[in-house]
């Protein structure tokens, strides 16, 4: 059997050793942490969760045929005010909406006895910190959560899953549609780029004669300092021509795909592509309400109840 080299230069190794990536060996998945990073992802998860974590969970008991909304019970108060003594209620609902959305599932870890709200808390899990153990009966499967090598019944917790089949763990935006938000952070990291060379496009210099080492050392550092957006200018001297470099046919389709994509990105939330426009019509906000708010209002509704 034939078998290829292939050549690691030493600046490839000495990354491989510190633990940092190369740009032809790095991971082609994008993570959680670049995914939050671009900016309409942040945006649409910014405003479902920030809408989801304002609203008032309520407690309601059926009685002779009618429903009648329960007040001051404990359980009220722990979704609401204080699930435990380091978090408010916004921002355990908050961060459990931007593990749905993100991730396809979050939990809460249900601790106490009793209906004392004194004896109850209700801890966030992150996902990252989250192993499930499977066992190996295909049909009647059970599931032992483990965290940091502890087991736990599932039952101990409030899960909410998205895209599931099996009901504790889902599938959210960053798994599903991993290939778009590539497509995102590219089009962004070529922003970047080009903004800190200062919008000069590339280019190459020509010479009719030889340059001294030294001559190239300061024609080098003049070209530098233009592309670090200093005002400085370069007077090239007899001889030296500039010739701009064309952009490649990748590179003005990126810049031209970039409000596709953001559109792309806000229906992938269900959030109408014009909510973000600075006078939003009534029937916008309610087509947002009914498919980015409403369907994870159900989830989350349907997961506290089975807790």
């Amino acid at each position: 059997m034939n078998r290829q080299s292939v050549e690691v230069s030493p600046q490839e190794l000495d990354l491989h050793l510190e633990g940092a990536e190369h740009e032809k060996i790095k991971s082609k998945t994008l993570s959680r942490e670049q995914a939050i990073g671009l900016p309409s992802v942040y945006a649409n998860v910014e405003l479902i969760s920030n809408v989801i974590s304002n609203l008032e969970v309520k407690l309601y008991k059926e009685l002779e045929g009618s429903v009648e909304e329960v007040k001051g019970d404990k359980r009220i108060d722990l979704l609401n005010d204080s699930p435990n003594s380091l978090m408010s209620g916004d921002e355990l609902k908050k961060a459990m909406v931007r593990d749905y959305l993100l991730d396809g599932a979050c939990y809460v870890y249900m601790c106490g006895q009793g209906y004392s709200k004194d004896r109850w808390s209700l801890y966030y899990i992150p996902t990252t910190d989250i192993s499930l153990l499977y066992s190996p009966d295909i049909i009647f499967k059970t599931v032992t959560i483990s965290i940091q090598g502890q087991n736990f019944n599932p039952d101990n917790f409030i899960i909410c899953t998205k895209n599931t089949v099996d009901g504790v763990k889902g599938k959210g935006i960053v798994v599903e549609c991993n290939n778009i938000l590539k497509q995102a952070l590219d089009n962004m990291n070529y922003t970047t780029q080009t903004m800190g060379n200062g919008g000069v496009k590339r280019g190459v210099l020509q010479s009719t004669r030889r340059l001294t080492a030294e001559a190239i050392g300061e024609l080098k550092k003049a070209w530098k300092r233009l592309y670090e957006q200093n005002n400085d200018c370069i007077v090239l001297n007899e001889g030296i021509t500039y010739h701009e470099l064309q952009q490649t046919g990748a590179e003005m389709q990126m810049i031209e795909s970039k409000n596709a994509i953001d559109a792309d990105i806000c229906r992938l939330f269900n959030v109408p592509v014009n909510l973000f426009n600075s006078t939003i019509p009534e029937d916008v906000w309610d087509a947002f309400v009914k498919l980015a708010i409403m369907p994870i209002v159900n989830k989350f509704e349907k997961a506290i109840n089975k807790a």
